[in-house]
């Protein structure tokens, strides 16, 4: 991997390199989305109606539309294209401590992920993830509850849906976090993280040539959204159905 400022005179004017591919860009712009689709139904629209529609049966279906997406990246990270994988950019605790201690002081700039960066997209990825899963088994007391929120009882109910609600809040942090760091490699590092987000590209200096990747394996992209798809409508298909209520049996 190149130092930074070692590639020949010059290279700062040639094309931008391409280091992200389409999907790990259209992951992380789709989770952007679902996480704030999912605060504001919850939190802002609540029990409100639109089209006789509950915005809380749109947060239950972005809670299974973002556990097709968290199963997308974990599968992408194994067969997705060079940096989107997760052996190419997952460092040990040394390396990742020594790159922060040299972050201000020339350290050599990762392709991709950079060690710190790669353990949040591992922490985001759990986060959310532990978020889908105690979501299935929450239930409101009221009218709403988690497809799989039956199979367990009352008490771990309970236990879930405080869970769901404690973990968004860790959620958050991370994001600030996030924000932070990119705040920092933008305004103190003068090295922007967002662009490259959109575009998939990266400036030459910043990029050796041999870190570049040729494009997006598109017939992989596909078997991992058919993958990531059957996952999620697994996920709703198989719960069992919930037993009768005992409303029912007063013609409720």
């Amino acid at each position: 991997m190149a130092q930074d400022g070692d590639q020949p005179q010059g290279e700062a004017q040639a094309k931008p390199r391409r280091i992200w591919d389409v999907p790990v860009r259209i992951f992380h712009w789709l989770l952007v989305l679902s996480i704030a689709a999912s605060w504001a139904t919850a939190e802002v629209v609540g029990d409100e109606y639109i089209g006789g529609v509950s915005w809380m049966q749109v947060h239950m279906w972005l809670g299974y539309w973002t556990a097709g997406l968290i199963a997308f990246r974990i599968i992408w990270g194994i067969i997705g294209s060079r940096h989107a994988r997760f052996w190419s950019f997952l460092k040990g605790p040394m390396t990742t401590v020594r790159y922060g201690a040299s972050l201000f002081g020339g350290h050599r700039e990762a392709p991709g992920h950079n060690p710190m960066g790669a353990w949040m997209v591992i922490a985001m990825l759990a986060l959310v993830g532990w978020q889908v899963a105690t979501g299935l088994f929450a239930n409101d007391d009221i009218v709403w509850s988690g497809p799989w929120a039956h199979t367990v009882s009352d008490d771990f109910q309970s236990r879930f849906t405080n869970w769901h609600r404690f973990n968004f809040n860790l959620i958050l942090a991370a994001i600030g976090v996030h924000v932070l760091a990119i705040a920092t490699y933008q305004f103190g590092l003068r090295k922007d993280l967002v662009g490259p987000m959109f575009t998939g590209r990266k400036a030459a200096d910043r990029v050796a040539v041999s870190d570049a990747i040729s494009g997006t394996p598109w017939l992989r992209a596909v078997l991992a959204i058919v993958l990531a798809g059957a996952f999620a409508y697994g996920v709703v298909a198989l719960a069992p159905e919930p037993p009768p209520s005992e409303y029912e049996d007063y013609g409720y």
